[in-house]
């Protein structure tokens, strides 16, 4: 998880738009079993 957040935090550094931080969360959501928010 640590390179998935540190690649996300990296693209979106230099991209300046989030879509790589987003699609961490859902990765990590998933990873981990837990519900997407979002989904709610």
């Amino acid at each position: 998880l640590y390179e998935l957040w540190l690649g996300a935090a990296l693209l979106t550094k230099l991209r300046r738009e989030r879509s790589a931080l987003d699609a961490a969360m859902h990765a990590t959501l998933r990873l981990l079993n837990l519900p997407d928010p979002a989904a709610a």
